[in-house]
Order: C-alpha cells, then structure tokens, then sequence
C-alpha cells in the first residue's frame, strides 16, 4: 500500500498550527512558569573567582500544628548540609503557601539536617573539602511547576548568602539557589 506524505496547503497549515499548540503546551507555553527540572536544582556560589556548582535534592520544611512554634527547615545532599527556623510568624503550612517566604531573610543555622537529629552545617567548596557553615540567609523570590510533594516538580528560586568557616577566617559566600520544595508534618 503507499500513502502520500502530500496533503493540501489548509490540511498542512492546520496540522502545522495543532503541532504549535502541542509544542507550547508542552514546554509549559499553557499560561504557567515552565518547571524545572532536577539537574537546575542546584545552589551556585561564588568564590575565590569561581563558580561553585552544589547539586541539591529539596528544601524540607518541617511543619508545625501550632503556629506559635517556628517551622523547620533543612537542606542536604551530596556537599552540603544546612537549615534552621522560618522567620518569626512564617508558615509555609498545610497548604503549601510557600509565597510566604518571598523576600524573607531565612536564617542559616550552624547546625542543619533533620530537626530530629541535627548536625554540623556545612558546605563543600572545593571537592572533598567541607568547610563549616556559622550562618547566612536565604532569600526566595519565585516559585515554578505545578505539582507538589516529594515526586513533585515546585522549585523555589532565589539569593543566598553564607558565612563559612575557612581554615582561621571567616568568609562571607554568595550565589543563587533553586531548590524542589517539599513538606513534612
């Protein structure tokens, strides 16, 4: 049997046009930011003249049922580990208003991780070296994706700043972040 690849020019231009919309849709054209993927999870420092590339996994963020206490946060994977509280009256809550952090300073803790189990914060700016984290911020900006939860796609995006430990001095280390963002409680 033989089918012609040959169609008329309205029959072209329509299948032209859904192909279009199929394209946009697709590559999140629909109306919404475009969500990104796990490999833009990164935090990227500047130091001694040099970018610092750090893959991340997620921001978690520990809730809490009584908004008199202070939510958690904690940020690890391979190269770093920090975290601390929420600002004072922040909570990203149930319903996962993580716009309540825009433009908050987050204050970085020494000790990070699980709340359960804390940890010296650090961070690793050269391969294999961990230097120690004795503060900092986190500023988020925006949020992207659409879906929530620990398989999900939502990226929080913004500024940080931190204060490490190298060798006698301390050293002030700044870059951005973008970060998947989950909730535990």
């Amino acid at each position: 049997m033989h089918t012609s690849l040959c169609c008329s020019a309205p029959r072209r231009a329509r299948a032209l046009g859904v192909l279009a919309l199929v394209v946009l849709v697709g590559c999140g054209g629909g109306g919404g930011e475009q969500a990104a993927a796990p490999e833009a999870w990164k935090m990227v420092l500047n130091h001694n003249s040099s970018s610092v590339v750090i893959p991340l996994n997620a921001i978690d963020v520990y809730l809490a049922d009584d908004e008199s206490y202070p939510e958690y946060f904690s940020i690890e994977s391979n190269g770093v580990v920090i975290g601390g509280t929420l600002p004072q009256g922040v909570h990203v809550g149930y319903n996962e208003d993580w716009q309540q952090l825009f433009g908050k300073a987050i204050v970085v803790s020494p000790q990070g991780g699980d709340p359960s189990d804390p940890r010296d914060a650090y961070i690793e700016l050269a391969e294999g070296v961990r230097s120690k984290v004795m503060g900092g911020t986190i500023v988020f900006e925006k949020i992207s994706g659409k879906t929530g939860g620990k398989d999900g796609d939502l990226t929080l995006s913004g500024r940080v700043m931190l204060v490490v430990q190298t060798g006698a001095a301390l050293e002030n280390v700044m870059g951005t972040i973008a970060v998947h963002c989950v909730t535990w409680g």
